[in-house]
C-alpha cells in the first residue's frame, strides 16, 4: 500500500485510509510541518478556474504562482458596473452550506472592497456578506455558512454591490469551496473520505508511554468535540484526552470514567497549546500548556482494557480532533531503571524550546 500526495496537502493511502492534510501556512513554530485529520466532505464546485463561473464585468486570469500547490488567479474588479464572478450550487430543503476562498489582496478601493456571500440565483435574497479583510499582501481564508429552506439554486458570489468606485478592486484568490457543512473543512479537490490515522497498541508499551503534540483545537458548535482518541476504529469513545467547547472543560476519559476540568476555553481554542499524554502504570495523566494555562488531570485505570486498544486520531461526523497537529512524538515516561524521563520540568523545558523532535512523528507524510 503507497501514500498518494495531492499538491494541495491532502495525504491518503491507496485504499482510502489516512486521509490527513498537511499545512506549511499554519504551524506553531518555525522547523515543523502542522496535519489536520480529516472530516469527509465534497466541494460542491465542479469546475475550480473560475474562468469559467459566470462572469459579470470582471477580469480573471490564471498567474504563474502556486498557493498550496493549487492554482492562483488574479482578479480584477473594476471601479463601475457592479463587478463580480459567481458559481451556482442547488440546494435542498435544511441544507447548511459553507463556502470559502483564499484571497490575497492587492488594491482595494476606500470606498467599497469586494464581498463573498450566497444569493438567490437572479440576484435575490443576500446571506451573510462577508466583506474582505482589508489586509494586502496577506493570504487568507474568508467563509460564509447559511442553511437554506426550500429547493433551489444559490450563487457562490464575490461581488461588489455598488455601481462607482474611486479604483479598481484587485486580488488574488484559490482554493474555492463550497460543501455541506456548517463550518469550513480543509480544501479538496472533488470528495474526501473520514480520516484515520492509527497506530497498533502492540507497538507501545501501555504501561509507559508518552505522546506529546502540538495542537490547535478547533470547535465549531456545541455538539462537537476537539479530541485525540485512543481507541479502535469503532464509534465507541473508550478512551480520550482534549477540550469539549461545549461545556469550557478539558476532559480525559478511560473506559467509563471521565475527568473533567473547567478552563477558560479562549486560551485553549483556536491558538497553538502544547499536550502531554501519559500511562504510568495503571496511572492515565493529561497535561495542557499554553499561553496562559498549566492545566493536569489524572485518572486512575481500574483494570489494563480500557487503555488496551489502538492509539491514534480520527475523525467521525461526531467531529473528534477538529484541529490541527504539530511535531507529534511518541515515546517512553520512564526509563529501564524507572527514573520519570517527562517529568514537570522536562516538559516546561520541551515547551519553552520549541524545536522540532529528532524523530518527527511515526508518519511518513513527514
Amino acid at each position: 500500500m503507497a501514500l498518494i500526495k495531492e499538491p494541495y496537502g491532502l495525504v491518503y493511502n491507496t485504499d482510502g485510509s489516512l486521509c490527513v492534510t498537511y499545512r506549511d501556512d499554519d504551524i506553531p513554530f518555525a522547523g515543523v510541518r502542522s496535519f489536520a485529520v480529516e472530516e469527509a466532505t465534497e466541494n460542491l464546485i465542479t469546475d475550480l478556474d473560475p474562468r469559467n463561473w459566470n462572469n459579470q464585468n470582471t477580469i480573471v486570469e490564471l498567474t504563474d504562482e502556486k498557493y498550496m500547490g493549487m492554482p492562483v488567479y488574479k482578479v480584477t474588479m473594476p471601479e463601475t458596473t457592479n463587478p463580480g464572478i459567481f458559481v451556482n450550487i442547488p440546494y435542498t430543503d435544511g441544507m447548511t452550506l459553507t463556502g470559502s476562498v483564499y484571497i490575497k489582496g492587492i488594491q482595494y478601493s476606500s470606498v467599497m472592497r469586494p464581498r463573498l456571500y450566497f444569493r438567490e440565483t437572479g440576484f435575490g435574497s443576500v446571506y451573510k456578506p462577508q466583506l474582505f479583510p482589508t489586509n494586502i499582501g496577506q493570504w487568507q481564508r474568508i467563509s460564509v455558512t447559511h442553511t437554506f429552506a426550500g429547493d433551489g439554486s444559490v450563487m457562490f458570489l464575490l461581488y461588489i454591490p455598488i455601481n462607482t468606485n474611486d479604483i479598481p478592486n484587485i486580488f488574488y484568490m484559490a482554493m474555492p469551496q463550497v460543501e455541506e457543512k456548517s463550518f469550513a473543512t480543509s480544501f479538496v479537490d472533488g470528495s474526501r473520505p473520514r480520516g484515520v490515522v492509527k497506530w497498533v497498541d502492540d507497538a507501545f508499551d501501555k504501561h509507559n508511554l508518552v505522546i506529546v503534540q502540538w495542537i490547535k483545537h478547533i470547535g465549531y458548535s456545541e455538539s462537537l468535540h476537539s479530541i485525540t482518541r485512543l481507541a479502535t476504529t469503532k464509534e465507541d469513545f473508550s478512551a480520550y484526552f482534549g477540550i469539549m467547547p461545549k461545556d469550557n472543560t478539558i476532559n480525559l476519559r478511560n473506559d467509563t470514567i471521565t475527568t473533567k476540568k473547567t478552563i477558560n476555553i479562549e486560551d485553549v481554542q483556536n491558538k497553538w497549546v502544547f499536550e502531554v499524554f501519559i500511562l504510568d502504570g495503571l496511572t492515565a495523566k493529561y497535561k495542557i500548556i499554553g499561553e496562559n494555562i498549566v492545566e493536569e488531570l489524572t485518572a486512575i485505570a481500574v483494570t489494563d482494557e480500557p487503555w488496551n486498544k489502538i492509539f491514534g486520531y480520527m475523525n467521525t461526523v461526531k467531529g473528534e480532533n477538529l484541529g490541527l497537529v504539530a511535531n507529534l512524538y511518541t515515546g517512553k515516561y520512564r526509563k529501564p531503571n524507572g527514573d520519570i524521563i517527562w517529568t514537570d520540568d522536562y516538559i516546561r523545558e520541551v515547551y519553552e524550546a520549541k524545536i522540532p523532535f529528532p524523530v518527527q512523528s511515526q508518519l511518513s507524510i513527514f
